[in-house]
């Protein structure tokens, strides 16, 4: 705030006369000069108490920063291990019927059946069987009528080696086949045995 402070001097001697006297009423016009107490109305600047440095600090928003750590990348969290025991009961099996073109559920040309044994875990692992062979029998069935093949194994203990993050298979022929729908089941030589099927068809 800013004051304004005037000086006043010393008059001299008082005249004693009335008529000076008089005049000094005019020099009251000086407080004409009062009106700079008008300039008062620099209180009015003290406005500029409001026009302070402006708060250029960040707005509260009321969220904390952003959390910008890095992402998680790790895999996701399926809830089912693709090797939870590393034994072989981790081991997956399926049967599928490929063409010329390789597996299909539309065929045509020569039809074969392949039973096929994949492995998920990062070791070998051993499936045991009760023949020479994996497949013991395969079944072929349209509409009307089925027929089966019996595949001949020695019957003794054996231990299939599947690799790791690998599979084997095993096929069976049946060339070509007449335009229609088909089921195609596998049992195996396991213990207990497993039966594997699978729906194809011939346009």
């Amino acid at each position: 705030m800013w004051m304004l402070i005037f000086g006043l001097g010393c008059s001299g001697p008082t005249d004693t006369t009335d008529t000076k006297t008089d005049t000094d009423t005019d020099t009251d016009t000086d407080a004409d000069t009062d009106a700079d107490a008008d300039t008062d109305a620099d209180a009015d600047t003290d406005a500029d108490a409001d026009t302070g440095p402006t708060d250029t600090g960040p707005t509260d928003t009321g969220t904390g920063p952003t959390d910008t750590g890095p992402t998680d990348t790790g895999p996701t969290d399926t809830g089912a291990p693709s090797c939870p025991t590393g034994t072989a009961a981790d081991l997956i099996l399926r049967l599928e019927a490929r063409d010329p073109s390789g597996p299909c559920t539309s065929c045509s040309g020569n039809i074969e059946g392949a039973v096929v044994v994949d492995n998920p875990c990062p070791t070998q692992i051993d499936l045991a069987l009760t023949a020479s062979c994996l497949v013991n029998t395969w079944e072929l069935y349209d509409p009307y009528v089925g027929q089966a093949a019996l595949v001949e194994c020695l019957p003794v203990l054996t231990q299939l080696p599947v690799p790791a993050l690998g599979s084997v298979e095993e096929t069976f022929s049946w060339g070509p086949l007449s335009s229609s729908p088909y089921r195609m089941e596998a049992q195996l030589n396991t213990q207990p045995p497993i039966q594997l099927m699978t729906q194809f068809q011939v346009p």
